[in-house]
């Protein structure tokens, strides 16, 4: 075996190591993004969590102000009636809208997060995908310089100089 020839095996050995890294490269960025993915998914999940705990708070709140409210009518002698019962109706309506209010901010920063995590696991197939065509770029690139004519393999004599000429995704 000359040493064109082992100069071509080396080469070609190089171009699989090479493939081999970039797909391990994909794998691993891939895992990251999986991984913050499920994080932010998670996030989503507290965000509605304490969105829910909050507008507990709000209608406790409310429900609390409210019984002040009639203590203090009763206590009055005036009773819980007219102009009253008005006040009461509105702290009751202002309660129930901030404790919505409480549950839609927990739930927009929840679909926010969610959407996060979905682009993210969208990427990570992208890097995955990136990387695959990484690997097989560079298993051509080792093949095709194995076969090149003056490599040893085939003696110097015709053959081709194929370049692949696709779309880069990396």
């Amino acid at each position: 075996m000359g040493f064109e020839m082992i100069g071509a095996i080396a080469s070609m050995a190089g171009s699989m190591m090479s493939a081999m890294g970039a797909m391990q490269q994909a794998d691993a960025q891939a895992a990251q993004l999986e991984a913050e993915a499920i994080r932010k998914e998670q996030q989503a999940g507290q965000e509605r969590a304490a969105a829910q705990h909050k507008a507990e708070e709000k209608t406790n709140e409310t429900n609390r102000l409210i019984s002040e409210q009639n203590a203090i009518y009763a206590a009055s002698g005036g009773g819980v009636v007219g102009s009253a019962v008005d006040v009461m109706t509105k702290t009751r309506g202002r309660g129930a809208l901030n404790s919505e209010t409480a549950l839609y901010e927990g739930e927009a920063k929840g679909r926010s997060l969610e959407d996060d995590a979905a682009i993210r696991r969208s990427a990570a197939q992208s890097a995955r995908e990136a990387g695959s065509m990484k690997m097989f770029t560079g298993i051509l690139s080792g093949v095709s310089g194995f076969a090149k004519p003056g490599s040893g393999m085939f003696g110097g004599g015709g053959g081709s100089d194929f370049r692949y000429a696709g779309p880069s995704y990396g």
